[in-house]
């Protein structure tokens, strides 16, 4: 469902550059659509209990623009490193 999302939203975002040296101007819906998907999909991360390589397939599933503020996949990750402490530091 994630991959159809952004797939779907990925050509308008493309085809729409919205940042400037400023920040942020003339924000398409597209691009509020997607970071909105990509905080839901964050939190989803940090309330479930997955295995690490579904974790990382979800995770990867959304696009590095779609987080401006990357503070909720770093909280899921923070979550998932603490339910799984016998995760090697290179996984």
């Amino acid at each position: 469902m994630l991959d159809y999302f952004m797939s779907m939203e990925s050509s308008s975002i493309h085809n729409s550059p919205c940042i400037v040296e400023e920040g942020f101007e003339d924000v398409p819906q597209s691009l509020t659509s997607v970071t909105s998907v990509a905080n839901l999909v964050d939190l989803f991360l940090a309330d479930v209990n997955l295995k690490l390589s579904k974790f990382q397939s979800v995770a990867a599933g959304v696009p590095d623009y779609a987080r401006p503020q990357s503070d909720d996949i770093y909280r899921a990750i923070d979550i998932l490193l603490k339910a799984h402490p016998w995760l090697a530091d290179c996984e």
